[in-house]
């Protein structure tokens, strides 16, 4: 008759990307048919699961082994979410852009810490901007606050080396002027992520119009001259009145 069983589980540290050795051994009764472990991290493996049964002659049976692994979790939030406005020289960076409907573009520049990732490397960072249209802009029926999105590799936005969760990373980003916006960043593992706490309130100002370009007399007759220019249909967020 059957004695007992013999439970052991094996994490190869070579094979599983770096992970922590992690090695379970159990002696259960003959009644037994199951058994729990923890402590695994999460996206982890080749874990190797082996039992036998012993019988009261204290003679071990051959081992029936299994590999599994374990599954991904989603990745934490990114913290210490901050979004400030950058002076007028940062519209010469190579920034990422949600699109621009007037051609006239401030930079905002985002940090946060990267999160945990989940047991799979984080892939991506899906940027969300509420934009609030201010109240000096708004004309009839235009429409009011807008969610613009952006989806960027995570490997372009870590600024040092460092371990998951305490990595610095940050970015620039295009906003139109005249308009405050509220950013949050969600960290994708592939799988699936969760969002970050909103930052600050960002408000990006209207600004002083381009002046003239090119002005020139095209005509004269009499006391009368014509003068000609050339200008942009719009300037610094607002209308040119």
């Amino acid at each position: 008759a059957i004695e007992s069983f013999e439970v052991r589980v094996q994490c190869n540290a070579e094979e599983d990307r770096g992970l922590t050795k992690v090695t379970h051994e159990l002696l259960l009764d003959a009644d037994a048919r199951s058994s729990c472990f923890c402590g695994f991290q999460p996206g982890s493996g080749p874990h190797y699961v082996k039992v036998r049964a012993r019988n009261k002659a204290q003679l071990w049976s051959a081992g029936s082994e299994l590999q599994v692994f374990t599954a991904y979790l989603a990745p934490e939030k990114p913290t210490e979410v901050s979004a400030r406005l950058l002076p007028g020289w940062a519209r010469r960076l190579s920034t990422l852009s949600f699109g621009s409907e007037t051609g006239d573009t401030d930079v905002v520049k985002l940090q946060f810490k990267s999160p945990s990732t989940g047991g799979h490397p984080i892939e991506s960072y899906i940027i969300h901007a509420e934009e609030e249209i201010s109240e000096a802009s708004m004309e009839g029926d235009k429409p009011g606050p807008k969610m613009r999105v952006l989806e960027v590799p995570a490997s372009s936005l870590a600024t040092e080396e460092g371990r998951p969760g305490d990595v610095l990373c940050s970015c620039h980003v295009s906003v139109e002027p005249n308009r405050s916006y509220i950013f949050t960043i969600q960290a994708s593992n592939g799988r699936c992520g969760p969002s970050s706490l909103p930052s600050g309130v960002v408000f990006a100002p209207a600004r002083v119009p381009v002046a003239p370009a090119a002005p020139q007399v095209v005509a004269t007759q009499g006391m009368v001259a014509e003068l000609r220019w050339s200008c942009f249909s719009t300037a610094g967020g607002l209308p040119l009145e």
